[in-house]
């Protein structure tokens, strides 16, 4: 039953959300509390998607950076160091 109401919730937007807690609950604080605590549900739902996500595909935490497969991008020889940019000789 709760996973059916976790299913309903991530796929309603902030509109849906305010018309229900106005529809169901009384009150000014009532109903601010009610959305308040359906919205966090919702961003913590997707946090979680967002995590298992990167915890299978970890080539996109840093862009540029990993490749998928576990390759490599090679840095630029500047990368990291606290040097001045030059046009003629690197960093």
């Amino acid at each position: 039953m709760i996973d059916l109401l976790l299913e309903i919730l991530e796929q309603t937007n902030r509109n849906e959300i305010t018309k229900y807690c106005v529809k169901n609950f009384e009150g000014w604080n009532k109903i601010a509390s009610c959305q308040s605590d359906l919205l966090t549900v919702k961003k913590e739902l997707k946090e979680k998607e967002l995590r298992e996500f990167l915890r299978k595909n970890p080539h996109y935490r840093y862009p540029g950076v990993a490749l998928p497969a576990g390759a490599q991008k090679p840095l630029h020889p500047c990368w990291g160091k606290d040097r001045k940019y030059h046009t003629d000789r690197g960093c």
